[in-house]
């Protein structure tokens, strides 16, 4: 199954990011093999609110809200292959060494 999560000037960027937590919270209930994130700017916002301790997977993260590279090393972590497609902007750099640094520990 296949979800792809278009965003353009036209529609809010909280729609997106509303949508991207939705299917991420999903995928830390029933992982997917394969996870495909393309964007040409990727930032590591906060994606889900753990506050209340509810998303049980994100534990080690504490209660607070996780963001999408957090959701996303726990999601590989049980089984997932995560492929990110984006541009060699330093900012997208950023992102990927976090993603890097947080699979590594």
């Amino acid at each position: 199954m296949s979800r792809v999560i278009r965003k353009a000037q036209t529609h809010s960027s909280g729609e997106a990011r509303d949508l991207l937590a939705a299917l991420m919270a999903t995928e830390l209930g029933a992982p997917s093999k394969c996870i495909w994130l393309i964007s040409p700017w990727i930032t590591d916002l906060p994606i889900l609110d753990n506050s209340a301790g509810t998303f049980g997977p994100l534990s080690s993260w504490g209660n607070r809200p996780a963001t999408l590279a957090e959701v996303l090393v726990t999601i590989a972590t049980r089984g997932t292959t995560i492929v990110i497609g984006t541009t060699p902007d330093p900012h997208n750099r950023t992102f990927i060494n976090r993603i890097q640094a947080l699979g590594a520990d």
